[in-house]
């Protein structure tokens, strides 16, 4: 993350899949890939669903599209939040 030169009133989070070389004032945060498992358990609890729901099985269907990547997966969990089951089987 690039430091503040505002005396700490603001951030800047930059995501990337390559290492951001050439700036001295990064501070690289590794995020890794999660299990299956994990990655469907994120996106029921950021949706709000419940592992019983219909939509369960397109939930492991949508970790996988994600890469099952928490930065994929958290954005997408909330406009989950949004949809009914049905819809959600559908798409």
């Amino acid at each position: 993350m690039p430091s503040s030169s505002f005396h700490g009133r603001c951030a800047v989070v930059v995501t990337s899949r390559n290492r951001l070389t050439g700036l001295d004032t990064v501070l690289d945060v590794p995020v890794e890939l999660l299990e299956p498992e994990a990655a469907v358990e994120l996106l029921v609890r950021v949706s709000g669903r419940g592992s019983d729901d219909p939509s369960s099985g397109a939930l492991a269907e949508l970790a996988r599209l994600c890469g099952y990547l928490p930065l994929a997966l958290r954005p997408v969990g909330a406009l989950l939040a949004d949809l009914d089951a049905g819809t959600l089987v559908r798409v």
